[in-house]
């Protein structure tokens, strides 16, 4: 309810148009260490974004 959801997306879309304004490529990934946490910002989570499997 403070708006840290919001001010995250916001900030990354700023840093996307100031590193490639007009090539559209993402460059700024949101990570976050819970699916929860990724699922509501828009993002991934840690392991899923180094590609860490399950070894056990």
């Amino acid at each position: 309810g403070t708006g840290k959801s919001f001010l995250i997306v916001a900030k990354k879309c700023l840093l996307d148009d100031i590193w490639h304004p007009k090539s559209g490529e993402i460059m700024c990934a949101i990570v976050a260490p819970t699916g929860i946490a990724a699922f509501n910002v828009g993002g991934l989570t840690i392991h899923k974004i180094i590609s860490a499997t399950n070894r056990a």
